[in-house]
């Protein structure tokens, strides 16, 4: 099956890689992972180069430990089932909100709340959104590789401790 036509239409008036990824990351997410999520995707394999590309010229990095959030529905933060420890597959929104995390986790979801020591790649989305929702989620996007060990579990709030 094809992208729907408001994405074609999305990805050819938007020249921003970044905009298009939220509008569409987690069949990027599930090709990075290893899964196949569609025959047809509008994430093409030149596409995916061409995004990874950018996102290498455009990541940061922390420059002291920083807390980020993540609300979820699943026990794991990430797109591969929960375990003690972990690497991140994909590039994973987060939040500097605890309030916007306790929002996307809902009553019966998880908040992970991740220590980020120095050296983690990052993406901010503050200084591509002006009065855009994803400006009001303080949106961060944690880069593909990080190394996630979970440090203590409080209830439905996970504590991760997330390197380089």
């Amino acid at each position: 099956m094809p992208p729907p036509q408001w994405l074609t239409d999305y990805w050819k008036s938007e020249p921003n890689w970044v905009k298009r990824f939220v509008r569409n990351s987690f069949e990027l997410n599930m090709i990075l992972c290893g899964e196949k999520p569609y025959k047809d995707t509008i994430w093409k394999k030149s596409a995916i180069k061409e995004f990874l590309a950018y996102m290498s010229t455009i990541k940061q990095q922390f420059k002291k430990k920083s807390k980020l959030y993540r609300g979820s529905q699943v026990m794991s933060p990430t797109m591969h089932p929960a375990c003690l420890e972990m690497e991140n597959c994909q590039f994973m929104s987060t939040s500097k909100s605890l309030a916007i995390a306790n929002e996307f986790a809902g009553k019966k979801g998880f908040v992970h709340i991740f220590t980020c020591e120095k050296g983690v790649e990052f993406y901010d989305l503050e200084e591509l959104y002006e009065d855009d929702k994803v400006k009001r989620e303080k949106e961060v996007i944690l880069y593909p590789g990080c190394h996630l060990k979970l440090d203590k579990k409080s209830g439905n709030k996970l504590y991760w401790m997330v390197s380089k």
